[in-house]
């Protein structure tokens, strides 16, 4: 996850974006085919909206904006809930 100025962030796979990789509404968040650990990846999409991001560059379809991500979240799309995800040090506060 890189994030960006100006409330962007390029995910790349934790998301994917619509269907039949990203041709069928790549603007719609959807779970990506292959994860090891679905609610962590929840967590990191709860911390970086917690964090003021408002556009997703995913790395298929998109991108996505928060909105429509809170949504595909609170909506059970994107994986249980439950996870934990501590961000590492260099993901300090900017001034």
């Amino acid at each position: 996850v890189v994030i960006l100025d100006g409330g962007d962030a390029i995910v790349g796979d934790l998301v994917a974006g619509g269907y039949l990789g990203g041709i069928v509404a790549p603007d719609v968040p959807t779970e990506h085919y292959f994860q090891d650990d679905p609610r962590r990846v929840r967590a990191i999409l709860e911390w970086l909206l917690s964090r003021g991001v408002r556009r997703f560059f995913l790395g298929h379809g998109g991108p996505t904006n928060a909105e429509r991500l809170r949504t595909a979240i609170e909506g059970g799309d994107l994986g249980p809930g439950g996870g934990t995800f501590e961000p590492p040090s260099c993901a300090a506060e900017r001034p």
